[in-house]
């Protein structure tokens, strides 16, 4: 039974590996970066907090719970920084999520990193809900 749910679950997961998402029940923005003054930035500096946030839309006419990932990754693919938010989002409205992050100290090998951001239904259920959209910033 364990085995079972183990494939069940990649089966789940693996449209957000390959972004294959060809209905989105959620829109999102591409996920932006804002300094703590609210103002937009495209570029870093270390130990500087920075604010990722993406507003998703529910397109349908029902009230749905959703669990929202912001994901940061370096140049190598390596996952730098991981928010998630869960919540229920009434129908055909939008909600802003936003997470924290701050860039320790300079990779050694990445200057750029890219922002990711995707919806699926809860971690009991794996639905995808949206497509995955990125964003990147560069070393000031």
């Amino acid at each position: 039974m364990v085995f079972l749910s183990i494939i069940v679950t990649i089966v789940a997961i693996a449209p957000l590996v390959a972004n294959a998402v060809t209905f989105s029940l959620l829109t999102l923005t591409h996920p932006s970066f804002s300094n703590l003054n609210g103002d937009k930035v495209d570029s870093y500096q270390v130990g500087h907090q920075l604010i990722i946030t993406t507003t998703f839309t529910n397109e349908v006419g029902a009230e749905m719970p959703y669990t929202a990932i912001v994901e940061v990754r370096d140049s190598f693919g390596t996952t730098m920084h991981l928010a998630f938010q869960s919540g229920m989002i009434a129908p055909n409205s939008n909600t802003t999520i936003g997470s924290s992050w701050v860039v320790q100290e300079p990779s050694e090998y990445s200057e750029s990193y890219v922002a990711r951001a995707f919806a699926f239904k809860s971690f009991e259920d794996l639905q995808v809900l949206s497509e995955v959209l990125e964003s990147s910033i560069e070393a000031k």
